[in-house]
């Protein structure tokens, strides 16, 4: 293992997983560019700290840290937690790879809540994650519940098969942005929760996986701008998968989504079962769709202003 460590002031020395206390504890190379508050991976290896509670792999970054780098060709297996303004990016898309675990059921074989596990996972600040390829984490992929994540040019893949491996893919809060990314993900890959905007990206519906979920109880009201989007794939989860679900809540949810193309011959468009209100608009959409879905919903739903039914949705709709 390889440090470029410059003279570090006490007061950061003494604060708990510092940069020397991370490089100290990864298996691999890294460099510490102090000037400009860069953190480079350089070398393939294993984050391993003295941590309880199932975190060994986790690091809390600190404050100095402004950029984390995983190189081209690296693999890091671990996890990043932020309090501040930071940016973790990769080198090459295909060989920067962020790595969790090849274990199923990481959360649930260890009983911990598998929302305070995500491999990004952001608790101040903004946190930005660009250019890289996160594969099989140890449960979400990205959360920032209320704060501000944006993902960008990042493949978020889970292949090992099974349920309950958790590994959803996108909850940031208001203002959060999704971008030239794609997902395949073992459970929601994209939380509607909050007011955000997701652009040029596509979803490929493997087990267990929900393109967009609604929510699973009541958080707060939101709207969503998403355009450019492809669904692919053959599964989902349950035997008629919905694209759109909602299992619990009563928020209003608005919509808007201009370039939609969705090909599961598999799948339904709806799993609509929450007491709020949707109002969703969708336009220039090309659907490929077994089922319109079940809908046991108790609340009010618009769908391009009306109720009924429809598959065809395009850009020049008057309805």
């Amino acid at each position: 293992m390889r440090l470029l460590l410059p003279f570090i002031l006490a007061a950061s020395l003494a604060e708990a997983q510092s940069v020397p206390k991370l490089v100290a504890h990864y298996s691999g190379e890294a460099s510490w560019d102090a000037s400009e508050c860069i953190l480079s991976f350089t070398g393939s290896g294993e984050i391993r700290f003295p941590k309880k509670a199932h975190k060994q792999a986790y690091w809390d970054v600190p404050k100095e840290v402004s950029t984390i780098v995983i190189g081209r060709d690296v693999r890091v297996t671990g996890a990043f937690h932020t309090r501040n303004d930071c940016t973790i990016r990769g080198v090459d898309r295909k060989t920067s790879v962020v790595f969790g675990t090849d274990e199923q059921r990481w959360a649930d074989d260890r009983g911990v809540k598998p929302y305070e596990y995500a491999q990004f996972q952001n608790r101040g600040g903004v946190l930005t994650v660009k250019n890289l390829t996160a594969l099989n984490p140890f449960s979400y992929f990205i959360r920032g519940w209320g704060k501000v994540c944006h993902a960008k040019d990042c493949t978020f893949l889970d292949d090992r098969g099974g349920w309950g491996n958790h590994s959803d893919g996108f909850a940031g809060g208001h203002g959060s942005t999704i971008d030239g990314c794609h997902f395949a993900t073992g459970d929601d890959a994209i939380k509607l929760y909050f007011d955000i905007k997701v652009t040029d990206t596509t979803i490929e519906m493997i087990q267990n996986c929900v393109p967009f979920q609604f929510g699973w109880g009541t958080y707060q009201d939101s709207k969503a701008e998403i355009s450019n989007v492809t669904i692919t794939g053959t599964r989902g989860r349950s035997k008629l998968p919905p694209v759109f679900q909602w299992k619990a809540g009563k928020d209003r949810k608005k919509v808007r989504i201009e370039g939609l193309r969705i090909d599961n011959p598999n799948a339904c468009l709806f799993d609509l079962n929450g007491e709020g209100r949707l109002d969703l608009e969708i336009l220039d959409a090309e659907i490929e769709v077994k089922d319109y879905g079940t809908l046991k919903f108790r609340g009010e739903r618009r769908i391009n202003g009306t109720t009924e039914r429809r598959f065809e949705y395009r850009s020049d709709d008057e309805s």
